[in-house]
């Protein structure tokens, strides 16, 4: 049996500092994996809200997106954002297909989050005065 009054040995304690740096290192490791998730949550979310504002843009426009490629940047979100759009044909006459690639500023380069895919009618003549 075990003397009370004598304290650990220094084998003990080695093994339990051991066992604590695994397993700190894993939590650590864990949080460190949790929060690039999370940020890159977040970007996919902004990028994705970015590329809706300009489909939206253009359907809002009174005249018809031509065919083509165009880009532009917008900040939302506190970020720097780019986007391409690429309006094509589809097999309908009346309808466009109108393709968004968003990036984010990255240093100084972009780095594409997300892209969206919509399709545009044509917009129907105005009736009245």
């Amino acid at each position: 049996m075990r003397d009370p009054t004598r304290g650990f040995t220094l084998l003990e304690i080695m093994v339990t500092l051991a066992v604590l740096a695994v397993a700190m290192g894993a939590l650590i490791q864990g949080g460190s994996q949790s929060a690039a998730a999370s940020a890159h949550i977040g970007a996919k979310s902004f990028g994705h809200w970015v590329a809706m504002n300009r489909v939206a843009e253009l359907q809002l426009q009174p005249q018809w997106p031509e065919k083509g490629e165009r880009r532009g940047e917008v900040t939302f979100g506190g970020r720097n954002w780019q986007w391409q759009t690429v309006v094509s044909d589809t097999f309908d006459d009346a309808i466009r297909r109108v393709e968004v690639s968003v990036a984010e500023e990255s240093g100084r380069e972009f780095q594409r989050v997300t892209r969206l895919s919509a399709f545009i009618a044509e917009p129907r003549a105005q009736v009245g005065p």
